[in-house]
């Protein structure tokens, strides 16, 4: 939507970032703005709420900006641009994540993956916490769904939030990737201040810092302690104890929704199915191994 959307891809392109891309709901896309996205070699992440117009406009409040998702995307797909979807899991619409993989082949995106995002408590998203959590239940039903994408579609699904794996069966535990928040990932705000993460409210440094005292800024913000039966859990060092809010609340403020939930996973459970397990987070397109 910025009005000099092509000087902002060009300036990056100058810098040599190898990877580029944007994250986007899709209905502001038009032939001349995927033309320069493409020109400039960005990847486009599509931010999906559901697979129908109606529970889309329950979410959004827009029902009319369901036509001009379904024109973005169809854009996209004949544009060779590399997408992936992210999803934001909600009471509203995770029951609904396999019929919205459906819609997207549907529109002829090759998507090069799912990523699965939980409402986290504070921060940008404190206005709906607890309303838009999940339950570990239902977190179960949204994998059993990712199970039924892979195999009809072809398409990973990935949890990117950082889901403590004691919530969730050990059968989906290949999905979860770590929380990158202070480490791969942070949040800059309108001021140039510098969150580990959008679940903070408070900053940690400025962009005009030196980056050796970023860099310490960040490793004293996310050197928190983990809840005690993270401490006693085996699968802790590819877990990673979940969110960095799980630790005490972002910033030591209100805790985790999940942290009453957490309990160690046993050492049998573990040798089943944890041993081949490594800790992963995901970086625009791509997943590394931490």
């Amino acid at each position: 939507m910025h009005p000099q959307l092509e000087a902002v891809l060009a300036a990056v392109d100058r810098v040599g970032f190898r990877s580029r891309g944007i994250v986007t709901n899709g209905t502001s896309l038009t032939v001349e703005k995927v033309r320069v996205l493409k020109q400039y070699g960005f990847w486009v992440d599509i931010t999906l709420r559901a697979s129908n117009e109606t529970t889309w406009a329950t979410i959004t409040g827009s029902r009319s900006s369901w036509k001009h998702l379904e024109r973005g995307t169809a854009l996209l797909a004949s544009s060779e641009i590399p997408v992936a979807i992210e999803f934001d899991c909600t009471p509203q619409n995770f029951r609904e994540l396999y019929d919205t993989a459906a819609w997207v082949v549907r529109q002829g995106l090759q998507a090069r993956h799912f990523q699965l995002h939980r409402i986290l408590p504070m921060g940008d998203a404190e206005a709906n916490y607890p309303i838009n959590s999940l339950s570990p239940r239902q977190w179960n039903e949204v994998f059993d769904q990712a199970n039924k994408i892979e195999g009809d579609f072809g398409i990973e699904v990935l949890a990117e939030d950082g889901l403590p794996f004691c919530l969730i069966d050990p059968s989906h535990w290949h999905r979860m990737l770590s929380c990158a928040c202070g480490h791969s990932l942070v949040t800059i705000s309108p001021d140039f201040s510098l969150r580990r993460c959008a679940c903070d409210q408070a900053a940690v440094a400025s962009l005009f810092d030196s980056p050796t005292d970023i860099q310490n800024a960040l490793q004293i913000a996310t050197a928190g302690k983990l809840p005690d039966p993270c401490v006693r859990c085996p699968a802790v060092e590819v877990c990673r104890g979940g969110c960095t809010a799980s630790i005490a609340g972002s910033n030591g403020q209100r805790p985790d929704y999940y942290v009453d939930s957490f309990l160690p996973v046993s050492q049998a459970t573990w040798q089943k199915y944890g041993l081949s397990l490594k800790s992963r987070r995901i970086t625009g397109q791509q997943t590394s191994d931490i």
